[in-house]
């Protein structure tokens, strides 16, 4: 194999294996759109350690904890909280890209919807 080549095969194995994962830590401003409530804004204060995430939502239903995970670039995040004394869960699938966040939310009750997220 010519030297070049190998070289540059070699930097790409190598930068490829130390690039730093990514992280949801941090304050991320959140906008929903859904045929149930419109457009929404909520914000998400969060904590990454490995794979685990937790922290706080406040929004549409209030201020409440919220978990999830990242497993690579695919976000998952769960706000249990209650509306009038009836449970809601709120689900949020997405995907994240640097400082942004888009993906479906679900929430019991409610229905469905999407949004989108920056860090900030």
């Amino acid at each position: 194999m010519n030297t070049t080549l190998h070289g540059l095969l070699l930097g790409i194995v190598v930068s490829t294996a130390w690039s730093a994962p990514q992280s949801m830590s941090g304050t991320w401003k959140i906008t929903v759109e859904s045929a149930s409530a419109g457009t929404t804004k909520a914000s998400w204060v969060l904590e990454q350690s490995d794979e685990e995430i937790a922290g706080v939502y406040e929004g549409l239903f209030g201020t409440a904890p919220i978990a999830g995970t990242l497993k690579g670039d695919h976000v998952n995040l769960v706000v249990e909280t209650e509306v009038q004394g009836v449970p809601v869960q709120v689900v949020y699938a997405a995907t994240l890209m640097g400082n942004t966040v888009k993906g479906s939310i679900t929430v019991t009750g409610y229905g469905e919807g999407t949004f989108t997220g920056t860090r900030e």
